[in-house]
């Protein structure tokens, strides 16, 4: 196999697909905190404490309270940036690089508690259709569906509403 057949195969393009669900989702809360007046750039510390709190989540007790954790984890971080820019008056620039570096540091001395490793997770049990293609098991996922719907959303409220506007 050639690389460039190695490239356009259907398992590049359904690992593609598959790693781009949280960067697509984190770059819709960057679309909204910019659309807020709020520039953020603790998104990359938001999805790593969510994807740690996700995976510790997971692991304890299933794959859809995983992403509950996370999402909760996102969003208190989210609020703590608002709150420290908007009422504590602090620069957003100065206050993101801080939740990045909190994040970093973090999530690595938790793994380490966690799970002996400040580098790696166990691996966790995913949604969707075991045993079928790989494309197919992405197609499916209901993470990689709530991300399209989430994108269109998003471009549906911000060209067609006042909210959007």
């Amino acid at each position: 196999m050639s690389v460039l057949e190695s490239v356009l195969s259907l398992t590049m393009v359904a690992q593609t697909a598959r790693t781009a669900v949280p960067y697509v989702l984190a770059s819709q809360g960057g679309v909204w905190s910019e659309r807020s007046g709020v520039v953020n750039v603790a998104l990359e510390g938001m999805m790593l404490a969510g994807g740690l709190a996700g995976v510790a989540v997971a692991h304890a007790h299933g794959a859809m309270l995983g992403v509950v954790a996370a999402l909760a984890m996102g969003a208190a971080l989210g609020a703590v940036h608002a709150a420290v820019t908007e009422l504590g008056r602090i620069d957003a620039i100065v206050s993101g690089v801080a939740i990045n570096v909190v994040a970093l540091g973090g999530t690595r001395v938790i793994l380490r508690a966690l799970y002996q490793s400040s580098s790696n997770s166990p691996s966790i049990a995913g949604f969707g259709a075991h045993g079928r293609g790989m494309l197919a098991r992405v197609a499916l996922d209901p993470m990689s569906a709530a991300t399209v719907v989430a994108v269109i959303a998003a471009i549906v409220v911000m060209r067609g509403t006042r909210f959007g506007l």
